[in-house]
């Protein structure tokens, strides 16, 4: 990611855990601090996360805070997806086992 040097640049944080959304944000300069930052999330709601992300609306398309959140939003949809897939699958591998006992049922999905 491009930064500009010298100035003040803003690290968000937004993760979740099953439902409830976590948040943290820290404000820094490059030059003047070290590379690696430590956040730590504290529990928070959509609307104070979205009345905050509101102020760095007008950002173009590549800072997009927006996007970011509806690309991780589809990241979280297919995990959830996978995994109930998943449970589907070991579900119709016992069901097959119990039903047909003498045939074995191998087929694996999402390793």
């Amino acid at each position: 990611m491009l930064m500009p040097k010298k100035e003040s640049i803003v690290v968000i944080s937004i993760a979740y855990q099953d439902e409830t959304p976590f948040f943290a944000t820290q404000e820094f300069i490059p030059e003047e601090q070290e590379e690696n930052l430590s956040l730590s999330l504290k529990e928070s709601s959509m609307a104070e996360i979205k009345s905050f992300v509101k102020q760095y609306d007008d950002y173009e398309d590549e800072n997009c805070l927006e996007k970011d959140l509806a690309f991780m939003k589809q990241f979280a949809d297919e995990k959830k997806r996978k995994t109930r897939i998943k449970a589907e699958n070991e579900f119709m591998g016992r069901l097959w086992q119990k039903v047909y006992p003498c045939c074995g049922y191998h087929v694996k999905i999402f390793n």
